[in-house]
């Protein structure tokens, strides 16, 4: 039987600081993902994201990058690397295939899945990546299809973050919380909501959520409270990696970015990637003007 992967206090900060939502069966599901899998999810490699059903029950789904699919097929000592993915055009593309290569009997066979635009594109909100990188996010896809169909044992129930993206357009919306008789926030409410709007920075809005758990006693108002800050934080991120023109304050950012736990896992990815695409795009500009 194999080790433990993480220790019994691990787990303990894991359910602390990471995953007070759920309910103990939800997180007895995450932890046997996590020795299943043998992925960290200090690391962001796996992480469990709560999804309710249209009737209303809840159910966990486990998650990971494509690179934690390619570590566990990694991992078997079968995984004979991969194609580049191919699209059926290159402006605009509607499907992406990828071949993934796996030893059977000795010999390296293919595997290969396709990945259609409709089928996965998560929506304007949420899909700013795929409009900016829509070969990539949809070559993720198709790989994430491919490497599971060629390690079904091994993959079986986990989810990439970029197959998943296109399941939240069908949440159903959550119970509005209670607001008071007039529908209108109250005075202190409002003040809150005006220091929202207005901070400028990253660091102001993390203040602003600290201060607002000590302060608000209400929890329906403080929940309120902290979903327009997160709100504003995604903003501000979107608005750094549109702007940003310092890759040394880019790459700065791209370390907070995954200990900033106001941020969802999924949030977390997607800022990184603007980042990152916003650091390749000034990297390729430096690049031109040293050619030139």
């Amino acid at each position: 039987m194999a080790d433990q992967f993480l220790s019994e206090s691990d787990y303990g900060l894991l359910r602390r600081e990471k995953c007070s939502n759920m309910t103990d069966d939800q997180f007895a599901v995450f932890r046997h993902a996590i020795e299943r899998f043998r992925l960290d999810p200090f690391a962001n490699q796996i992480y469990a994201t709560v999804r309710r059903a249209k009737n209303g029950k809840e159910t966990i789904v486990i998650q990971t990058g494509i690179d934690g699919y390619r570590l566990i097929a990694d991992r078997t000592g079968l995984y004979a690397g991969n194609d580049d993915p191919t699209f059926d055009k290159e402006q605009n593309p509607t499907k992406a295939t990828v071949s993934v290569y796996k030893v059977v009997g000795g010999l390296r066979c293919a595997y290969t899945a396709s990945a259609r635009w409709d089928q996965y594109y998560p929506g304007d909100v949420q899909g700013m990546m795929w409009k900016k990188m829509p070969h990539l996010m949809l070559g993720k896809c198709a790989e994430a299809l491919a490497l599971r169909k060629a390690f079904p044992a091994e993959l079986a129930g986990l989810y990439t973050t970029e197959e998943m993206q296109q399941a939240d357009q069908d949440q159903p919306p959550s119970k509005p919380a209670e607001a008071p008789a007039d529908n209108k926030p109250g005075p202190k409410e409002e003040v809150w909501n005006n220091e929202i709007a207005k901070a400028k920075t990253i660091n102001r809005t993390i203040d602003l959520w600290q201060s607002a758990s000590e302060k608000i006693p209400d929890p329906v108002v403080l929940a309120r409270i902290k979903a327009k800050i997160t709100a504003k934080l995604v903003f501000l991120f979107a608005q750094i990696a549109t702007s940003e023109t310092d890759i040394t304050r880019l790459t700065s950012w791209g370390s907070f970015i995954p200990t900033c736990e106001l941020l969802t896992p999924e949030q977390q990815n997607t800022a990184m990637q603007a980042l990152l695409a916003r650091e390749q795009e000034l990297n390729d500009v430096g690049t031109m003007a040293q050619t030139e």
